[in-house]
């Protein structure tokens, strides 16, 4: 099984862009929203949220690109 693991903060246009070319290429793609204002999970398509193959983490506080 091949994962891509994609953190993000605050990029949520371009993020969505970034998940559907990942998700063409690979089994499962994890996103780690490192507290993101509004959440991530806000503003992403729902089509793309009912994808079983995405699985969407949330920081509870900002913690930096190395943490995720």
């Amino acid at each position: 099984m091949i994962i891509a693991c994609i953190p993000c903060h605050n990029d949520h246009r371009p993020i969505v862009n970034v998940i559907k070319e990942a998700l063409k290429h690979v089994d499962r793609v994890l996103v780690i929203d490192d507290y993101s204002t509004p959440p991530l999970m806000k503003t992403m398509p729902p089509n793309l949220l009912r994808n079983k193959r995405l699985i969407l983490i949330r920081n509870r506080s900002r913690k930096g690109y190395g943490y995720c």
